[in-house]
């Protein structure tokens, strides 16, 4: 079953507005926070909370949070939202409210493709584009194609 998180062109533009630029880890933390969101179904900020795991924690993985905090609303001004460091490489993180609660993390072999199409390959003239090419790549793709998540209860 494909789900699609449609990301229309005014709340892009306002996230890359926000966030800086268009890249891939923040088109993947909107759809993170969107397809989370559906799910919780928050009536008042009060209702949604995430937990996010990353490591390494920082750019360009960490740009993953402003995704999120767009999307989900769950905010660091409004304190319900969490980082911390991973254990190991990857990023996941668990939202919860409304009593529901789910896990959805990063899927390791599409964090390593987008890596790899981030990376310069040592000056040999191989790319996959500029960022915002790879960000709108990410854009098309399904949700499952992306992530794993699953329902908590």
């Amino acid at each position: 079953m494909k789900r699609c998180i449609i990301l229309n062109d005014d709340f892009l533009k306002n996230a890359v507005n926000f966030h800086g630029h268009l890249g891939p880890f923040l088109i993947l933390g909107l759809k993170m926070g969107e397809f989370a969101k559906n799910y919780i179904q928050p009536v008042d900020y009060k209702d949604i909370s995430a937990s996010i795991l990353i490591e390494p924690l920082e750019t360009p993985l960490s740009c993953i949070l402003d995704g999120i905090q767009i999307a989900s609303g769950c905010t660091i001004g409004k304190r319900n939202i969490e980082v911390k460091q991973r254990d190991s490489k990857g990023i996941e993180a668990i939202f919860e409210g409304n009593n529901h609660k789910i896990w959805i993390k990063v899927n390791d072999i599409a964090l390593g493709v987008i890596l790899h199409n981030l990376t310069d390959h040592h000056g040999s003239n191989h790319h996959h584009g500029s960022m915002e090419d790879v960000a709108k790549d990410i854009i098309e793709k399904d949700f499952d194609a992306l992530f794993e998540y699953k329902k908590i209860k």
